[in-house]
């Protein structure tokens, strides 16, 4: 098991909370957002209410650190628990799901997120910001809360022998 924590900056969770809600203002689906002066608990409400994100792991008894993973270490990932990234990742990690995309045997059932993965790896060298990730109880691998499809993105994208790097805010549990 790896700590990147040692090698990451401590964050607040606002910080983590409050480019999270930037990023999921940009999407078309959902409304513009300025979160620049929202308190935590405003921040948490919109995640959870607007845009219905899994925030809520996110706030209480977790350290926020701000980790920069190479490529191969984002495959290392686990993907989203309770959702189809679970069902797509045979083994649960980020590169057991672009495996899967890869070898043709479930892209055709979640063209959607095939489309999506594609697209990060044409970019690896774009910033679209961090994605989100929560390690409990010192369980490995720390699971996605947020950003799927970039971590997919950016971990094809080293598989084809890009430099890749991907920033990740990563909450780890501080006790009981």
């Amino acid at each position: 098991m790896t700590d990147w924590t040692e090698r990451g900056e401590p964050i607040p969770v606002e910080t983590v909370l409050r480019e999270w809600v930037e990023r999921e203002a940009r999407k078309d689906a959902y409304p513009d957002a300025d979160p620049a002066g929202w308190d935590r608990e405003r921040l948490l409400r919109e995640l959870t209410e607007t845009y219905e994100e899994p925030a809520e792991p996110v706030v209480d008894g977790r350290e926020w650190y701000a980790v920069e993973l190479d490529g191969d270490e984002v495959g290392e990932l686990g993907t989203f628990p309770g959702s189809g990234w679970e069902w797509l990742s045979a083994d649960g990690t980020v590169a057991g799901a672009v495996e899967r995309l890869d070898d043709g045997s479930v892209a055709a059932e979640v063209p959607g997120a095939a489309e999506k993965v594609a697209w990060f790896a044409e970019r690896p060298a774009r910033a679209f910001g961090a994605a989100v990730a929560w390690q409990r109880d010192g369980e490995w691998p720390p699971l996605l809360l947020d950003g799927n499809h970039r971590a997919c993105g950016a971990y094809r994208a080293a598989r084809s022998g890009e430099t890749v790097s991907l920033t990740v805010h990563l909450g780890v549990e501080t006790g009981p």
